[in-house]
């Protein structure tokens, strides 16, 4: 007879020889085995536990505390939360249940980049419990952007406490607390899984890499892009990036009349739209990411930039206004317009100067002149070629 030891050693081979695929992790509803997901992050690296999963997943964290009224069986149960201590039950059936956010188990005739989530069987996310409704919600898929709108539920949809309306969509966002009933769910990249699962602290967010004046420390991003596959590298950085690309030659004058920090008049060469800026490597070290530090004081779907300290990118140079343009995130968190504010020496975008109060949408390799400055508008995937030395 084998003894357990070598019992173990046979099984974990033959697990090991086997092709894992997420559909041999995801049983009926939706749901990945903790425990598979769990031997295969032991078994396998960061970066091959990421390719695996690709996309964001729910995580379950516990069920609220609160009363139920008893009704029929048949139908959704209504349910009041605890207002008292608001605390989650002691027992955690929840806290095995991980849904990862793939199309694998639904028909041809379904969606793509839709999820939809309730008690009943037909959802591609299925819950059972009788305070979440038979459709409680649907997840939209757009561009890597996720969304949520609560299908009219009876105990309704929150994001972080707040309730939605019914059919109001709402963006995702990694660690955002989604309760659906009384279940509680929090959004998270296969990364932060896999340390969760490991109980490693893998994770650097993006403000570390960031400075006062909003410019990423550029040899720390290039180390960590080495490091990591590009799928890690874009849960480090899930939005756009201005990186810099040039410097247009020409001369700068100050203002008649003025001293000290005035803006200078900047005068390109002659056939300026025939050159090309002077591509300079240290130039090439300057990335401003869109994420917001915490000492922010403009809207969270706005970025300023200018010469001022103020302005979430600063841009200390004599050729960029105090505060040269602003750049604006729509309701979709895809789309990102960008306005001139007046600025002394114009802002353009792949050489078409902007009117004072003209916006105009960015869009992927969109070449921004800023005075004398160039950069260039990436999303992630674009900003991880160059600094690999790929784009």
């Amino acid at each position: 007879m084998l003894t357990d030891k070598l019992k173990k050693m046979v099984r974990r081979s033959t697990v090991t020889r086997r092709h894992v695929t997420l559909h041999t992790l995801v049983g009926n509803g939706g749901r990945a085995r903790r425990q598979d997901l769990l031997q295969f992050a032991t078994d396998h690296s960061e970066q091959v536990f990421v390719e695996l999963l690709r996309k964001p997943l729910l995580m379950g964290l516990g069920v609220q505390a609160g009363e139920i009224d008893a009704l029929d069986e048949h139908h959704t149960k209504v349910f009041q939360q605890n207002e008292v201590s608001g605390k989650k039950r002691p027992d955690d059936p929840l806290k095995d249940t991980i849904l990862p956010l793939v199309n694998l188990l639904r028909g041809n005739n379904r969606p793509k980049g839709f999820f939809s989530l309730g008690r009943s069987n037909d959802n591609d996310l299925v819950l059972p419990d009788y305070t979440i409704s038979g459709h409680h919600a649907q997840i939209h898929v757009q561009s890597n952007h996720y969304s949520i709108v609560d299908g009219g539920s009876t105990n309704g949809t929150f994001i972080n406490e707040r309730r939605l309306e019914p059919e109001e969509k709402a963006q995702l966002s990694e660690e955002d607390i989604i309760r659906f009933g009384r279940y509680h769910f929090v959004m998270r990249s296969p990364s932060r899984l896999y340390a969760i699962l490991l109980n490693l602290n893998l994770e650097k967010p993006i403000e570390a890499f960031i400075n006062q004046l909003g410019r990423a420390d550029y040899a720390a991003l290039r180390k960590y892009a080495m490091a990591h596959d590009e799928h890690i590298f874009t849960q480090l950085i899930r939005h756009p990036s201005l990186m810099g690309s040039g410097l247009f030659r020409g001369t700068t004058q100050t203002p008649d009349g003025t001293v000290g920090m005035s803006t200078g008049i900047f005068r390109a060469e002659q056939h300026q739209e025939n050159i090309k800026p002077t591509e300079l490597s240290l130039f090439k070290r300057m990335v401003y990411p869109f994420v917001k530090a915490e000492h922010a004081t403009s809207p969270a779907d706005c970025f300023n930039l200018g010469r001022s300290e103020e302005n979430d990118f600063c841009l200390p140079d004599s050729t960029i206004s105090g505060h040269h343009a602003v750049i604006t995130v729509e309701e979709d968190q895809t789309t990102y317009r960008i306005e001139d504010q007046n600025s002394q020496n114009g802002t353009a975008i792949n050489g078409m100067v902007l009117e004072s109060g003209e916006s105009k949408t960015l869009r992927e390799g969109d070449k921004l002149r800023l005075g004398r400055f160039q950069f260039t508008f990436l999303y992630p995937s674009s900003l991880y070629a160059k600094l690999m030395g790929m784009g």
